[in-house]
């Protein structure tokens, strides 16, 4: 149709206002983050404030370890605690960006920490905190198809026989071990 090719869009009379999100020291590093992966429109909701609340308890979820977790939080707390000393002096880009995401790093590493005390792993080794409700014959150190038999013959759903805090240790030495830390992990 002829008539269509005379029409022409209507011209905004404005461009699209630009974004800007306010920060502090501790959102910075969240709002840098988010926009790597683009700067959300006007009006629309800023994710920044979503991910400074799941990403570092998401790293924790991933790398659940208490000694590494440990060593980002003593990090992350070291720039925390020289914050005023550091905080005028001229650093390079690595550095800089680091120590903007100081709180980010003391976030992690107590998220790391807690999940490692929940999946008893310090440093990949596991922890025997509160014994385990398994027992193998012959005081077998791993699992090689072995059949384990509960200590107290607990049936299914007694709370009696659950384990205080974290995982069993017995999963620790258990021939499916990953398979089971990467599904509970998910």
């Amino acid at each position: 149709d002829s008539a269509t090719a005379l029409l022409e869009p209507v011209p905004k009379p404005w461009p699209t206002p630009p974004t800007y999100f306010e920060t502090n020291k501790f959102t910075y590093p969240f709002q840098e983050f988010v926009d790597t992966y683009g700067v959300p429109r006007y009006k629309e909701a800023n994710p920044a404030l979503f991910t400074a609340v799941t990403f570092p308890f998401l790293f924790g979820v991933m790398y659940g370890d208490i000694g590494h977790g440990f060593i980002i939080f003593l990090g992350g707390l070291m720039l925390v605690l020289s914050e005023r000393s550091m905080e005028n002096k001229k650093m390079d880009e690595m550095s800089a960006g680091i120590f903007s995401a100081r709180y980010m790093f003391l976030l992690m590493g107590a998220f790391g920490v807690y999940a490692g005390i929940v999946y008893n792993d310090f440093f990949a080794i596991g922890l025997n905190w509160f014994g385990s409700e398994w027992e193998w014959k012959d005081g077998l150190d791993t699992v090689d198809g072995t059949t384990a038999n509960m200590t107290k013959g607990c049936s299914y759903g007694d709370a009696s026989c659950i384990y205080p805090f974290g995982v069993d240790p017995a999963w620790h030495i258990s021939s499916n071990e990953l398979l089971f830390f990467n599904s509970m992990k998910m």
